[in-house]
């Protein structure tokens, strides 16, 4: 899918995706919006639409003209709506604006708020949830990467706490996550916007402050150069950069949205997104999950606390305990449905008095599921008809597997 500089946030369901505008296109170059319920956001896109018609008049003003495009949107939910950031310039020009934009929905309607600020050439800007409840917007290019805190209320600049803290420079296209103590200042450096013949590449630093010194793994400063390469191009996926660092909810875990260029497709802006770990105080990213496969479910089944089996299927004396306990036990998340099973936990108890059949879901940590039917057949009794339960449990606690040597 075209997107340039994406911005992506899990509302319900469903990824919602905002994109750098098309010159020319719809809303005057607006920002573009799309949405999908595809668990791995490898396709489905829909167009949502546009922020707006027609370039608020305050850009025009502020710029001197009207500009093509607008640039790097970042969406953020907070106090109740959904505030989205924008940058304004025309290419070759030094100066530019950032504005917000604001809605109590994510598909709008959008209402305009007009200018953030117009201070050290604020494209690119990106919000940044910090510690007690101040938060932050940082912005900039390769003539230096700023930092301000926000005030909350309106989403602008703070006009109480006046710092702006100087965090990168020879960047754009910044993003930060947070784990274990530790801010990390991603970035993009190269260059972008040329198709096939851009040279983007992604880079990462860190600090125990959020608002730095961030170094990268080597020690230096970014903002004298340093930087450690996490992400590039490779052919026909070329240049690899405009990152934004999303959370997942759903999977409790971080996502990377950038953009490369396709050389499979003309030098398209296509979106590619990768999860986010973090392995000796550094992040790793996976493959992308567009090439995410369904985990292979292993099925167990424990009754009257015995031996586990693995089975998807037992025979049992009516009000038997039976606990379904599939395998893998951690990395992903489960839901169930019918035969008395709730809940999310991975194990679950039933004391079933006629046939019984659950199915259970995996969601594997880059979004794929699978899933697995269990069915409890009662000694004597008519097998396959409805089911009634007398006691349902679902507790989730780890069971010894006995001499079996499985745990399920």
């Amino acid at each position: 899918i075209n997107m340039h500089d994406p911005s992506i946030i899990r509302v319900g369901n469903c990824y919602y995706g905002f994109s750098t505008g098309f010159e020319g296109g719809p809303g005057n170059g607006s920002i573009t919006e799309r949405f999908t319920c595809d668990p791995t956001m490898s396709g489905g896109w829909t167009y949502v639409g546009t922020l707006w018609n027609s370039v608020p008049a305050w850009i025009t003003t502020a710029l001197g003209s009207t500009p093509p495009n607008i640039w790097a949107p970042d969406i953020n939910y907070f106090n109740g709506q959904y505030y989205l950031y924008y940058a304004a310039s025309i290419w070759g020009q030094s100066n530019a604006v950032m504005g917000l934009v604001t809605s109590s929905s994510i598909t709008g309607p959008w209402t305009d708020q007009g200018m953030v600020t117009n201070v050290n050439y604020p494209i690119d800007p990106n919000f940044v949830f910090g510690p007690g409840g101040v938060n932050y917007i940082t912005w900039g290019s390769w003539g230096g990467n700023y930092m301000h805190v926000i005030d909350n209320a309106t989403g602008k600049l703070s006009t109480t706490n006046n710092n702006l803290w100087h965090i990168g420079s020879g960047m754009e296209g910044t993003s930060m996550s947070y784990d274990g103590g530790y801010y990390y200042f991603w970035g993009s450096k190269g260059t972008c916007c040329s198709g096939v013949n851009s040279t983007y590449y992604t880079v990462v630093g860190r600090s125990t402050s959020i608002t730095g010194p961030f170094l990268d793994m080597n020690g230096v400063d970014m903002n004298n150069g340093g930087g450690t390469t996490i992400l590039t191009g490779a052919y026909p996926k070329v240049a690899a950069g405009g990152a934004d660092e999303f959370d997942d909810p759903t999977y409790a875990t971080q996502r990377l949205a950038y953009h490369y260029y396709d050389a499979n497709n003309n030098g398209q802006a296509t979106l590619d997104i990768r999860t986010i770990t973090y392995s000796g105080g550094w992040p790793v990213l996976s493959a992308p999950i567009s090439g995410c496969t369904p985990t292979t479910i292993t099925p167990y089944i424990q009754v009257n606390d015995g031996t586990w089996q693995q089975t998807s299927s037992v025979t049992v004396n009516s009000g038997d305990k039976v606990i379904f306990g599939p395998q893998p036990v951690s990395g992903g998340s489960w839901s169930w449905n019918g035969g008395g099973t709730s809940g999310t936990s991975r194990e679950q108890t039933i004391y079933p008095t006629s046939y019984a059949s659950a199915t259970a879901t995996y969601t594997n940590s880059c979004g794929a599921t699978s899933t697995q039917t269990f069915t409890v057949n009662i000694n004597g009794s008519n097998n396959g008809n409805n089911v009634r339960l007398t006691k349902s449990n679902a507790t989730g606690s780890s069971i010894d597997g006995g001499n079996g040597g499985a745990d399920g």
